[in-house]
């Protein structure tokens, strides 16, 4: 796996991640997006948030919640 952080450039608040997945990382996001609808880098964001949520280094967003119980309805179009 492949991981760069670049804060060259980019606003204080934002953080450009770029890495590569394989073998069973790269075949469970892909089924894991698949399953939720989601573009898989839309997956990795959503799996990441979740993350720090859990650990108590975000805090939930309700508003965002709410677009996600929406979404879990909805299939693309």
């Amino acid at each position: 796996m492949i991981l760069s952080f670049s804060f060259g450039g980019l606003p204080m608040d934002e953080v450009l991640v770029r890495f590569r997945l394989v073998g069973d990382e790269a075949r469970a996001l892909r089924e894991l997006a698949e399953q939720e609808w989601r573009d898989p880098r839309d997956q990795v964001r959503f799996v990441l948030r979740n993350e720090l949520e859990r650990r108590g280094l975000l805090h939930a967003d309700v508003s965002l919640a709410e677009k996600e119980a929406a979404h879990a309805d909805t299939p693309p179009a």
